[in-house]
């Protein structure tokens, strides 16, 4: 904590803990900011042995602030504190304008998978409806700086290690807790332990629902996909909470499970083929999936590929020189608000497209309501010839693929 970047400060002194290590927590506090807290060997500035600005949680109306755990003292030791307002150098901001309490207390002893050479073995899942969860407890754990995970240190102060044997050549690992702070995760994947991560996730990118059980809410997270695994070879995965604090007792869960396969029409040389209807209005509508898809990468389509993250294809032959697509659904917009790009061949730079599709009405089947968005028309096709159609869902993550019991398409 530099003198730059604080304004008022206070002080106090603490004797170190038989751990070695202590916290810092702030509560009843009745306003947002961040204070610093720098600890000393002595009163002198010389002395300086480490600092950490505060990371909050909300608690009521108030809010309560903890540092990470400060390690490496003496037990026994007489050390100083001083602490300030953090990142403001107006007075207004002081943190004696609002009452509150300031607790230190003895940091817990670093888990044995604090590192990853204390890696955790944990099994895998052979899909996510077969996911034996893991519990997650962060408590004591300290940031790993090597190999690096691709987020901020900030979030991974809490990082610990699990290592797994691939079962599949694409896998994941799915994230389960009741506040933001237990299922908001961070992860990557690594080789070994020196490795350079392969794949990251910062937070869990991909939201799949939430239940209601044991009297709480739960929130299940999925994290972006691990592929071109060798299986049989072991992994090694960090895990952390992405709020700079430790995940709760009994809160926190984690999976790694073996993605299925992707459908047959994930790539352009497996297009479903599909007839072309003579009118939007009398469309022969047919079950539309984009479940387990992948990005099929190439033949750009003039859309962002973040979400096109799960394309399928389709092929038809032209029976006129205009065409249109519409998908309809329900339950989701990952079931009716699709993207279009279409190419003459597999290997053709694409003739149309749209990334945003117009909503054309909605009409309630079967308990639901569906709603229909579709394409802009496309013209110049050749009757007669065959065209290649790519379809994804506008939404990046598995909790938007298009299911086929609420998804249709026509062209």
């Amino acid at each position: 904590m530099s003198s730059s970047s604080s304004s008022s400060d206070v002080w106090y002194s603490f004797v170190a803990p038989s751990t070695g290590g202590v916290t810092f927590r702030t509560s009843d506090m009745q306003g947002y900011y961040y204070l610093g807290f720098a600890v000393y060997t002595s009163c002198s500035a010389s002395s300086y042995a480490g600092c950490d600005y505060v990371a909050s949680q909300s608690s009521g109306t108030s809010y309560v602030y903890e540092s990470t755990p400060m390690g490496g003292l003496t037990a026994g030791n007489t050390y100083y504190v001083r602490i300030a307002t953090y990142g403001y150098s107006s007075t207004s901001y002081e943190y004696g304008r609002n009452s509150a309490n300031v607790c230190v207390y003895a940091a817990a002893a670093a888990p044995s998978n604090d590192e990853c050479s204390g890696a955790d073995p944990v099994g895998t899942a052979s899909s996510p409806e077969s996911c034996s969860y893991t519990e997650l407890n962060t408590e004591g754990a300290t940031y790993s700086s090597s190999p690096y995970g691709g987020c901020s240190s900030y979030y991974a102060n809490d990082d610990v290690w699990y290592k797994f044997t691939a079962t599949g050549s694409s896998m994941t690992l799915r994230a389960r807790g009741n506040s933001y702070y237990n299922y908001y995760l961070g992860s990557s994947l690594h080789t070994s332990c020196t490795a350079y991560r392969s794949f990251y996730d910062c937070t869990g990118s991909n939201y799949i629902g939430s239940e209601y059980t044991g009297g709480r809410w739960w929130y299940t997270y999925d994290h972006n996909s691990w592929t071109g695994l060798t299986v049989g070879n072991t992994y090694y995965v960090r895990v952390y909470s992405s709020y700079g604090t430790k995940t709760d007792d009994n809160s926190s869960y984690f999976c790694i499970y073996k993605l299925p396969p992707p459908p047959a029409n994930d790539n352009c040389s497996g297009a479903f083929d599909r007839d072309m209807e003579t009118d939007v209005s009398d469309c022969g509508y047919v079950a539309h999936s984009t479940k387990y898809a992948t990005y099929s990468g190439g033949s750009y389509a003039g859309c962002s590929s973040y979400y096109m993250d799960d394309d399928v294809w389709y092929k038809f032959q032209a029976t006129a020189s205009i065409v249109q697509v519409a998908t309809r659904g329900a339950n989701s917009f990952g079931n009716y608000y699709s993207g279009y790009a279409l190419y003459t061949s597999c290997t053709a730079y694409r003739t149309a497209y749209d990334c945003y599709p117009s909503y054309q009405g909605s009409e309630y089947i079967n308990g639901s309501y569906w709603y229909t968005y579709a394409s802009d028309k496309w013209t110049g096709l050749t009757v007669g010839n065959t065209y290649y159609l790519r379809v994804w869902q506008n939404y990046n993550g598995t909790s938007y693929q298009a299911d086929s019991n609420y998804s249709q398409i026509c062209i």
